[in-house]
């Protein structure tokens, strides 16, 4: 939500009010407008409709709907040490970088059920989102997370945080924060936007599509996440889990508010790009 509202800044005028009509399309749209916040100073239904779509694909797993895609939510590259070599992917279909290509083209039929390019919109603004969070892009393998799984993008390595057991990707997905109040994201949104403007991150120009990106996150979960391969954390969640190194939290929290910002600019410039009718 924080991602979408801050795309939603960067966009001109035209294109906000092209996305917003498309998204009243969209299958949920009826159960978003039953919750607008209209009674809020300069409520923007754009906006709103923006940050609703970015969970959307969440919000449907396990529902059955025909939109439902798991596996689209991840590319994970293995990291196997100790050289941590830089292979790739375990499949090239049915993952990030394929559902981002996809709803690329959907968004781009003409002929295409406006319901199902809305579907398309909300997907391609929560997969460049999810992309950008390096456990979305990596995954351990050694002897405790044996292949070909590993410990699944964090999910099965476990820390205390605040006295509770986390698992290390929900830890790094909670980072930019947990609040669902629309206006503090908001205002988060521009702040970060004011620590983090276009012309002082390289990225951009460094990493120009979905798979450079995905590698990046790669690189960065290597570095920034695992800490080659020294972090060390339980298989599983209880009370003698061990907490994070000193200054961990300090450290990926600066990482994760930068992606914040990259996630925003990057999605921006692709519905840019977008040939849509």
């Amino acid at each position: 939500m924080l991602i979408a509202s801050m795309t939603y800044d960067q966009l001109p005028p035209a294109a906000r009010a092209r996305w917003t009509e498309l998204l009243k399309q969209h299958p949920d749209f009826a159960k978003w407008a039953a919750t607008e916040p209209k009674d809020q100073p300069d409520f923007d239904e754009g906006r709103y409709l923006f940050m609703r779509a970015s969970t959307w694909p969440d919000d449907i797993r396990k529902s059955g709907s025909p939109f439902e895609h798991s596996v689209w939510h991840y590319i994970d590259y293995p990291l196997e040490g100790p050289e941590f070599r830089d292979e790739p992917a375990p499949t090239s279909t049915e993952d990030a970088l394929f559902g981002i290509a996809r709803c690329q083209t959907g968004l781009e039929d003409g002929k295409a059920p406006a319901g199902d390019r809305a579907a398309s919109l909300s997907w391609l603004i929560h997969l460049v989102g999810d992309l950008q969070q390096p456990l979305h892009c990596a995954t351990l393998i050694s002897p405790d997370y044996p292949k070909p799984g590993g410990d699944r993008g964090g999910n099965l390595m476990y820390f205390s945080v605040g006295g509770a057991p986390v698992n290390l990707h929900w830890f790094w997905d909670c980072l930019p924060g947990t609040s669902l109040d629309h206006r503090e994201l908001i205002e988060k949104g521009r702040q970060l936007a004011g620590k983090f403007p276009r012309a002082e991150l390289p990225e951009l120009t460094q990493a120009r599509d979905p798979k450079a990106w995905s590698q990046e996150g790669r690189a960065l979960c290597l570095e920034a996440v695992y800490q080659h391969g020294a972090l060390a954390g339980a298989k599983q969640a209880g009370p003698d889990d061990p907490p994070l190194p000193a200054g961990y939290l300090a450290a990926a929290r600066a990482v994760a508010d930068r992606r914040v910002a990259l996630a925003a600019y990057r999605l921006a410039d692709v519905l840019g790009e977008l040939k849509a009718p």
